[in-house]
């Protein structure tokens, strides 16, 4: 499916996420809002990319649960960017593995952050990298772990599509809850509610939507993903 996008800068650089203490709490009006965009402007409607690994280990289960978030996003029934996977050096996206302390990112909360996207700054702004931080524990649900124990455990897939949705220019969604967006600024673990959340919920779509319209193909290569409209 063919695509084309500029994103816009996310507050200098990037965006992360965070453990934190404490929750937010939405008034009913913000809470049912679509999620919130970065930077300022998007990539052209109907954008092909391509995405790789960076550093990143060679698990069999951790890569394929990234593919997936990937795939997740760029094949939805909007026209934002359509990541396909590359075996080269250069892509828009590249996805790493990597120690908080040796890459802070965009330099907050630099030993804490559990993902993290983040573009350059200055336009235009179509290189990105996506983090995920090897010092914690991660998980695919069905007996892929990187610790002795899936309880606190973050889900790879669903820490990546939240990613990818920054990558794709949303925001944080100002309603802490994954029933309502995947794109949350504080993660969930096992075993808690919503932590393997790996469709786009209402308020990612309806944010791509309005961001990049409908994605009027009918002949493949197509969006496979189900996301709500």
């Amino acid at each position: 499916m063919g695509r084309s996008r500029f994103p816009r800068q996310w507050l200098g650089a990037g965006i992360a996420l965070w453990l934190t203490v404490g929750t937010l709490s939405p008034g009913p009006a913000t809470a049912a809002d679509y999620d919130p965009v970065l930077l300022g402007w998007t990539w052209p409607a109907g954008y092909t990319g391509s995405w790789r690994f960076g550093s990143f280990p060679t698990t069999a289960w951790m890569r394929t649960a990234v593919t997936n978030a990937v795939t997740t996003i760029s094949h939805s029934p909007y026209r934002n960017p359509d990541f396909e996977y590359t075996t080269g050096t250069s892509a828009n996206v590249t996805v790493e593995y990597v120690d908080p302390s040796l890459n802070a990112c965009p330099g907050l909360y630099p030993y804490t952050w559990i993902g993290c996207a983040k573009t350059s700054a200055t336009s235009p702004f179509t290189t990105w990298r996506v983090w995920l931080a090897s010092n914690r524990c991660w998980t695919n649900g069905s007996g892929g772990r990187t610790c002795a124990s899936d309880t606190g455990a973050f889900d790879v897939e669903t820490l990546t599509l939240n990613e990818m949705g920054h990558v794709n220019i949303l925001a944080h969604h100002v309603n802490p809850a994954y029933s309502d967006a995947v794109v949350q600024a504080v993660p969930t673990s096992y075993p808690n509610t919503d932590w393997q959340m790996r469709s786009l919920r209402w308020a990612d779509t309806g944010r791509l939507n309005l961001l990049y319209g409908r994605d009027p193909c009918t002949t493949p290569p197509c969006p496979l993903s189900g996301a709500g409209s």
